[in-house]
């Protein structure tokens, strides 16, 4: 008896596309019978993530793997060197199917349109404890979305911001987690955003680097002025044997004042300004 070798999925490819046309080109659009056709065609192509996921479960809860041509040990072995896919990435097709069916039996005639988006809703049935069990908080939040929002607006996006407030803001900031997760426990201490919160640090950072008011700008005292003399003069005359407060204090860094000592004295000479008389 001859032996027929597994074929790959890729070899089925063409061969189904062949079908797929052979399909469409049979379809007849002008009677109702013709569009009834039509659309099962076009759901069973629109919703085909959750037939996939729907395989993918059976294989790996059966195990079935172990009985192609290669008698692979484990699903993961299946998912890579057959699907050319992650073992986590086919368990996310799995979940995300499981998610659309759930809510098709909670009685939601629209479903999640595409894997993407079933994937995203998928976090809100994890947020709740146990598998086989009922999702409220899943429910409500396509519900939600189902009732306000089009079904051509619903996104991944936009569930994302379902399920969290703050999705737009940390795709925006990009922070660390770490900052990020400070951020928003200071924000809500103060009853804000993360946005508002990161902007009243910029707005008080803004004030306290503004420049200061020439008219109320610090004076130079007699104190300052008689070191900052004794400053410059000791690194112009550095054969000089004055020995100042000055001195004494910088000894022990150095047998003189550096550079940027006289520097600064120089710059804080040529900023002094004779207080403004009122009028």
């Amino acid at each position: 008896m001859e032996t027929i070798a597994e074929r790959s999925i890729e070899s089925h490819l063409l061969d189904l596309i062949a079908e797929w046309k052979a399909d469409l080109f049979d379809l007849n659009f002008k009677d109702v019978d013709g569009w009834n056709e039509g659309n099962r065609v076009v759901a069973s192509a629109q919703y085909a993530y959750i037939k996939f996921g729907l395989i993918l479960e059976k294989i790996r809860n059966q195990c079935a793997y172990k009985y192609c041509e290669d008698k692979l040990k484990t699903f993961a072995q299946f998912c890579r060197q057959k699907l050319k896919l992650t073992v986590w990435q086919a368990n996310s097709y799995i979940e995300a199917a499981d998610t659309a069916m759930y809510l098709a039996n909670s009685g939601f005639e629209i479903l999640p349109r595409n894997y993407s988006q079933a994937a995203v809703l998928t976090k809100a049935k994890k947020l709740e404890t146990g598998y086989y069990q009922d999702h409220p908080m899943l429910e409500q939040i396509w519900g939600n979305l189902v009732a306000n929002t089009t079904p051509e607006k619903i996104t991944a996006n936009a569930i994302e911001k379902a399920l969290d407030p703050d999705y737009e803001e940390k795709q925006s900031l990009r922070l660390p987690k770490r900052l990020l997760a400070r951020a928003k426990i200071q924000a809500r201490l103060k009853g804000m955003t993360v946005e508002e919160y990161l902007d009243e640090l910029m707005n008080a950072d803004a004030e306290d680097s503004r420049p200061t008011d020439p008219e109320v700008d610090t004076q130079v005292t007699p104190e300052m002025s008689q070191i900052l003399d004794e400053v410059e003069l000791q690194w112009l005359e550095p054969n000089s044997d004055r020995i100042t407060a000055t001195d004494r204090s910088l000894s022990k860094f150095d047998d003189k004042p550096s550079f940027w000592i006289w520097l600064l004295a120089f710059i804080s000479r040529s900023n002094r300004r004779p207080r403004s008389q009122s009028i």
